[in-house]
C-alpha cells in the first residue's frame, strides 16, 4: 500500500471520528437531563447543538492529533529508510571484511601465532573498520522498522574496539598476546557479524527498499 492510500485511511478515520463525535453529541443531548437539572428547563434545539459541538470538537481534536502523529512517524521511518540506502553497502562491505578476518583466524592452527595471512587481513582491515556516513544519519536509522536501527548501533558501536584489537593483533609480539588478543578479536567480530545478519535478514520487507 503506496502512502497516497494510507493517507486516505488516516483521513478517512478522522472524518470516523468526527462523525461518531456528532453522534454521541446527539445521545448526550437527548438523554441526560442536565439542562432540566440545572435550570429546571427542557432541552430545546440549541442544547442538542452545543453539545454535538463540545463533543464533536474533542473528538476531532483526538482524531487530528492521532493523524499527525501517524505522519511524524512515518516521515522519520522514510528518512530512516534514505539513510539505510547510503549505509547498507558499506554496512555489508565491512561485514565481508570482518568475515575475512574471521576466516583468516580460524585457519590459524597454532592460535598463539600469527601466520602471514591473518597478519596481512587484520592490518588492512584495521586501517579502514569505520562507516563513513555522516552522524546525523546515523541517528537516523534508529526508526527503521523491525528495530533494525538498534542492531545497526550495535555493530557501529564494536567497530572501535575491533579496529583497536585487530591494531594490538598486527604490533603484539609475544604469543600470549597475540592468543589473548586473537581470542578477544573473534568473540567481538562475531557479536558484529550477529547483528549484521540481523539487519539484513528480512529481505522481503518491503520497507527497507
Amino acid at each position: 500500500m503506496n502512502k497516497v492510500s494510507k493517507s486516505v485511511i488516516v483521513d478517512g478515520r478522522a472524518v470516523l471520528l468526527v462523525a461518531l463525535g456528532m453522534l454521541l453529541g446527539v445521545v448526550v443531548a437527548y438523554i441526560w437531563p442536565w439542562k432540566t437539572l440545572i435550570v429546571g428547563q427542557t432541552k430545546d434545539w440549541v442544547d442538542m447543538a452545543t453539545a454535538i459541538g463540545t463533543v464533536g470538537a474533542v473528538v476531532a481534536a483526538v482524531g487530528i492529533a492521532l493523524r499527525d502523529a501517524r505522519w511524524r512517524h512515518e516521515a522519520k521511518e522514510s528518512e530512516a529508510i534514505i539513510a539505510w540506502g547510503l549505509v547498507s553497502d558499506e554496512l555489508r562491505v565491512k561485514g565481508d571484511d570482518l568475515r575475512e578476518v574471521l576466516s583468516a583466524f580460524v585457519r590459524d592452527t597454532d592460535r598463539a601465532k600469527r601466520s602471514r595471512e591473518s597478519y596481512q587481513v587484520a592490518k588492512r582491515v584495521s586501517s579502514d573498520l569505520a562507516l563513513t556516513i555522516p552522524h546525523e544519519m546515523l541517528i537516523k536509522l534508529a526508526s527503521l522498522p523491525g528495530g533494525r536501527g538498534g542492531y545497526i548501533a550495535g555493530v557501529v558501536g564494536l567497530f572501535p574496539s575491533i579496529r583497536r584489537l585487530l591494531e594490538s593483533y598486527v604490533d603484539t609480539l609475544g604469543e600470549h598476546d597475540v592468543y589473548v588478543v586473537r581470542t578477544m578479536a573473534i568473540s567481538k567480530i562475531e557479536q558484529a557479524l550477529r547483528n549484521i545478519e540481523v539487519v539484513f535478514r528480512d529481505a522481503t520487507d518491503t520497507r527497507m527498499r
